[in-house]
């Protein structure tokens, strides 16, 4: 049997099981298991499954964004804890660009401290920061009713007459091979133009993120991450700051 043709086995195995031992894997895939073994190497290395002891495990996959309502809670004192690290590299003066997403939510009340100016496309950040007085301007678009996110050509466009300070980037996942990842390409473009437009970027995230892949890549290993906890040695490559 070609290569291809068993790792093709191999990860059709483990998108329906989730995990396998080596031995499992190997009958699947009509191998022997140290071929078997290889090929989970090489699978892993490409970002394709995960390798784990005694066998390999699928990637735990985002293919759809969840509400934001529904994620505002979820690893809530977590998310307040990585903001309040993010806000020790805001400075009075600064344009600042506040990502949609929970975990940049959480910033909000941290922000009531500085003088500075508040640039987002996330709709549901509005009554907060108005809560807190903070000097804001929402870059317009088409709603994402899931996220309560302005995206689209109209939202990058808007973003083009603006440059900003600092971003903090929300992520839906964090790939070890690929790097930051979220489900929807319109999200990913308009992501990707803010992040050009910094000066200085953070992705705020908890610790929940990691070893999880999705459907577009926005940005790449060299942004610093903010995290709740040590990741492991396979993020070697990535700039992490733990709280």
């Amino acid at each position: 049997m070609l290569k291809k043709q068993r790792q093709e086995l191999i990860t059709n195995y483990l998108n329906e099981h989730r995990f396998a031992r080596v031995a499992a894997l190997a009958k699947a895939a009509n191998s022997t298991e140290i071929t078997t073994r290889r090929d989970i190497n090489e699978l892993h290395e490409l970002g394709l499954l995960k390798k784990v002891y005694g066998g390999a495990q699928a990637l735990d996959l985002i293919t759809e964004d969840v509400s934001f309502t529904s994620r505002i809670d979820e690893n809530l004192s977590v998310k307040e804890a990585v903001a309040k690290k993010a806000s020790e590299y805001i400075k009075d003066g600064m344009r600042v660009y506040l990502d949609a997403g929970s975990s940049t939510h959480c910033l909000i009340p941290f922000l009531k401290d500085f003088d500075i100016q508040v640039f987002t496309h996330g709709v549901h950040h509005v009554n907060e920061l108005s809560k807190y007085g903070v000097n804001t301007h929402l870059i317009g678009g088409d709603l994402k009713l899931d996220t309560l996110a302005t995206v689209g050509a109209s939202t990058i466009i808007y973003l083009e007459q603006f440059r900003f300070d600092i971003a903090f980037m929300g992520t839906n996942a964090i790939d070890m091979h690929q790097g930051f990842m979220t489900p929807d390409v319109t999200e990913a473009m308009v992501k990707r133009r803010i992040i050009e437009l910094s000066e200085e970027t953070y992705i705020l995230a908890d610790y929940s993120k990691f070893n999880r892949a999705s459907n577009v890549v926005f940005a790449g290993k060299d942004i610093p991450i903010i995290t709740n906890r040590k990741v492991s040695k396979d993020y070697i490559d990535f700039d992490i700051r733990v709280i």
